[in-house]
């Protein structure tokens, strides 16, 4: 089911209030088990505070080449390749997801993308902030179905390789994205004060639901840098912790499929 127009925007517009009510989780998450976890029903979190490793431990599935944990963040690997892990236990239709997001300087392609409905490689939803200009900064956002695939669905504006710009561009951000029914949405928090900065809520309908899977993860490229990972199964979790989050659960029972 594809909502309404203005359906749609008030769900963008409540999602973009929403991003951010979870960061705090992750913090208090990792400071209580070195650095990942779960809370059965309510969240998962991983702040990579641990020793630096290839093995990215028990909550962790490498399904494409491999992450690392190098300076208390998590790290894709090197070179012109592609990475993929998904989050063990933890099966959603309707996950939050957020990252932090930083660009080191260090002038190559870069992106970080986050993985929702993962079936496996080539089935997923997957969505990226890449440094297209190779100035830094991330400057792009793409929305993509599998592994960086380019593949398309329903509402793609630029075709296989649907896109959108993220001016002001950025060298660190938090980013969030949710799966509500047959939309994917992507917000951008570029000073990290758990409000949606303007102008940087996006979405894409009509995906394909019934080709794809229920698990969560990570993408990243090129030795991309991403810390604090949080998952919230279901942001309804989110009041419950008393985040404040009872409008945007609201809004996401009634355009649920």
């Amino acid at each position: 089911m594809v909502a309404a127009a203005g359906d749609k925007e008030r769900t963008m517009n409540t999602f973009a209030r929403g991003m951010g009510m979870a960061a705090c989780a992750a913090a208090i998450l990792s400071g209580a088990v070195a650095g990942a976890g779960t809370v059965p029903g309510f969240f998962f979190a991983d702040g990579f505070d641990r020793p630096a490793s290839t093995d990215m431990g028990p909550y962790w599935t490498e399904t494409w080449s491999d992450w690392r944990v190098e300076g208390s963040v998590a790290r894709s690997a090197l070179g012109s390749e592609s990475a993929l892990m998904i989050v063990n236990g933890v099966e959603t239709p309707s996950p939050y997801l957020e990252v932090t997001v930083r660009h080191d300087g260090t002038i190559r392609p870069t992106y970080v993308a986050l993985v929702s409905l993962y079936l496996d490689n080539a089935h997923c939803v997957f969505v990226k902030v890449q440094d297209y200009d190779l100035d830094g900064r991330y400057d792009t956002a793409y929305f993509y179905l599998g592994n960086n695939s380019h593949v398309p669905w329903g509402d793609m504006e630029h075709g296989y390789d649907d896109w959108n710009d993220l001016a002001p561009y950025f060298s660190e951000a938090r980013i969030a994205t949710t799966i509500i029914g047959d939309q994917v949405f992507l917000a951008i928090d570029r000073d990290m004060d758990g409000d949606v900065d303007e102008n940087s809520t996006f979405v894409r309908d009509a995906i394909p639901v019934a080709e794809l899977g229920l698990g969560i993860g990570l993408g990243g490229y090129n030795n991309a840098w991403a810390d604090d990972f949080l998952a919230v199964p279901e942001p309804a979790t989110l009041a419950l912790m008393g985040l404040g989050a009872a409008v945007l659960v609201a809004t996401r029972r009634k355009h649920r499929v």
